[in-house]
């Protein structure tokens, strides 16, 4: 049987995070397990207009793998 196009399942094949995830995703993880995002910005400085300037920054200073090398029951 075969199934139209329509009713299959749709994937975003490009996506930048800085758009898609919300400020708390990055946050709440960052203050759980230590990590500060640069230069001490908060949720509301992930929303200016050079947000994209933060998430790179906090990349770039490896605040992402510190917090995805914690496993989910610490």
């Amino acid at each position: 049987m075969s199934i139209p196009s329509r009713m299959l399942p749709k994937v975003s094949l490009h996506c930048h995070p800085t758009g898609s995830v919300l400020p708390g995703t990055v946050l709440d993880p960052a203050r759980k397990y230590g990590v500060a995002p640069p230069g001490g910005r908060g949720a509301a400085d992930l929303y200016d207009i050079d947000s994209h300037e933060v998430v790179d920054e906090f990349l770039r200073a490896g605040g992402a793998s510190r917090i995805a090398a914690h496993r989910p029951d610490q």
